[in-house]
């Protein structure tokens, strides 16, 4: 698995399931549902019948130096034993970084190593290094055309083998930010239908109580579009059910990424959209969106972005108030 490439994850489910386990396995990506898929097929496999040993490190809330002396230890027993390790790059200590490397290079067999890192952007020494030793996990959400193997997938294990294409579209606009949320609402809708019914469009939105209160795809689709009074509306009806701005300031900062992006791609064959963190439904329409941007006003509006999280962070501003301003002040037309 080294050599910093991707590995699928499919192909990696797949090889723990006929008993192949790697002594480190490396996540990138920020999937729950696929983070908690991988881990339970590791434990079920590693551990079989026997009772599982799990240990979560996070180097933030332990000292870094007990990481390397866990994985180290000699168990007089030989008895197997799952860590999880998230965040690496928080290892503050030069020495203990280095001691992680030389354990990935040589791990004990009898136990198993799952590094954990959520962040695609994270380009610190110490994780570019790892990658490149163990070569990565892809456990970001899938893009449209995997995600609908997923839900197919997903429907079938709860007893459902016929779902029709409006099904699989109406699951995407309302769930599709992440595998974690589909997984969850499938669940609602089996097991509130009938199982000698067929579930319907109708039947999603129901459970997803997508009729109670707009979706953030929708407020991502009406900003895309620059459709000034919507945004606001679903702005507005989001901040009710939410405890905080932070979340849809991050989503905006994230579509406003990719439609640079694609300002920039714009006309050249070199232009390739890796992991977007967006819903299928919206990142198909990225281009439809940068359109209607220019590449300046795209630009104002990541840095206005970066201010309005710096306010709510730091200051009493009302989260109304920093949402609303950034919708006049980033849709308005410029002359």
């Amino acid at each position: 698995m080294a050599g910093d490439r991707q590995i699928d994850i499919g192909q990696a489910l797949k090889a723990v399931k006929s008993g192949t386990i790697n002594p480190v396995y490396f996540l990138l990506g920020d999937d729950c549902f696929l983070e908690q898929t991988f881990i339970a097929e590791i434990e079920s496999a590693f551990f079989q019948d026997a009772a599982v040993q799990k240990t979560v490190m996070i180097p933030d809330e332990m000292k870094n130096a007990e990481i390397v002396d866990r994985l180290s230890a000699s168990d007089l027993f030989s008895s197997k034993q799952l860590f999880i390790l998230r965040k690496p790059s928080s290892i503050k200590s030069k020495k203990i970084k280095d001691e992680m490397v030389e354990y990935v290079a040589k791990p004990h067999l009898e136990k198993c190593l799952i590094i954990i890192v959520d962040d695609w952007a994270d380009k610190s020494a110490l994780v570019t290094k790892l990658k490149k030793m163990v070569g990565t996990i892809n456990i970001s959400t899938p893009f449209e055309s995997h995600l609908k193997k997923w839900i197919y997938h997903l429907f079938k294990n709860h007893g459902r083998e016929q779902i029709s294409q409006d099904v699989i579209t109406a699951l995407t606009e309302v769930a599709g930010d992440s595998l974690y949320h589909i997984a969850n609402e499938i669940e609602k809708v089996c097991t509130a239908v009938d199982e000698n019914e067929k579930v319907t469009p109708q039947d999603i939105y129901k459970f997803s109580g997508w009729k109670r209160g707009f979706q953030s795809w929708q407020f991502l689709t009406a900003v895309g579009e620059r459709d000034l009074s919507r945004s606001v509306q679903i702005g507005q009806n989001l901040l009710m059910r939410s405890p905080s701005l932070t979340p849809l300031v991050n989503a905006l900062a994230n579509l406003f990424q990719e439609i640079l992006y694609q300002k920039i791609g714009s006309g050249t064959n070199s232009f390739v959209r890796g992991y977007t963190g967006l819903s299928p439904s919206i990142t198909k329409k990225l281009p439809q969106f940068a359109q209607g941007y220019k590449r300046d006003e795209i630009e104002r509006n990541l840095r206005l972005l970066g201010r309005i999280d710096e306010e709510i962070k730091t200051s009493s501003v009302s989260d109304e108030y920093a949402l609303t301003r950034f919708l006049f002040t980033g849709l308005a037309a410029r002359g």
